[in-house]
């Protein structure tokens, strides 16, 4: 298990399975998007929700042990475009190494539910972190379902994060709340913004850099 699917795991309230279940990779599956037959590894493994990977193999599909073929199959059409386009940007890399960005299937209202409450409370902790760190905090906050934005400040101190940084692993979101607590003080994007973001979080670069392959119009 990679320590991003353990974060997931643990803030979902799920204790570590024990034994562990290995995972199970198996080739040669296959299916039909946009009149393009995409050829995909079907990756089975203890997790509860359908996950699709693409990495420099091409396209992984993460399922939990028992999940039937027809769901995987509507999960994978679900996410087509996404699929396409990343795909699509994987061979114009060529042989140079892709970033791997994992994409969740559509989820229902009710799993988003339970994803804003996980979100509302590891976003308190990571909060409280920069607090106790760099004695910053904004005047409130709250989560914000923005299809455009990871996270806003308002120039009242109001930080609004997008619950959908759930899917990034911690340091991302660390990240884009040391880039929201630093327009607290300056609202712009200068030279001095960015020294306070470096203050913040040190390894800024790195962490934005990654955020790039957690595209935010897709999920």
């Amino acid at each position: 298990m990679g320590w991003r699917d353990f974060v997931t795991d643990l803030l979902a309230g799920r204790a570590a399975p024990s034994p562990v279940t290995p995972e199970v990779e198996m080739a040669g599956h296959s299916i039909t998007l946009a009149s393009r037959t995409i050829e995909y590894r079907l990756t089975r493994s203890a997790r509860r929700t359908i996950g699709l990977q693409i990495d420099p193999r091409g396209l992984n599909v993460r399922v939990p042990q028992r999940a039937a073929l027809r769901d995987i199959e509507q999960a994978l059409k679900s996410k087509s475009a996404w699929i396409l386009r990343k795909l699509a940007e994987l061979e114009k890399l060529g042989t140079q190494e892709a970033p791997s960005a994992e994409q969740p299937a559509a989820k229902s209202p009710a799993e988003i539910r339970v994803l804003k409450r996980q979100a509302r409370s590891l976003f308190a902790e990571r909060l409280a972190h920069f607090e106790r760190q760099h004695a910053c905090a904004p005047v409130r906050w709250s989560l914000t379902s923005a299809r455009t934005r990871w996270g806003s400040c308002s120039p009242g101190g109001h930080v609004r994060l997008n619950w959908r940084l759930i899917h990034c692993p911690i340091p991302v979101i660390d990240y884009v709340i040391a880039h929201e607590l630093a327009h607290l003080e300056e609202l712009n994007h200068g030279p001095r913004f960015w020294a306070r973001v470096e203050v913040l979080y040190p390894d800024w670069r790195r962490e934005r850099k990654a955020l790039r392959a957690y595209p935010l119009d897709d999920r």
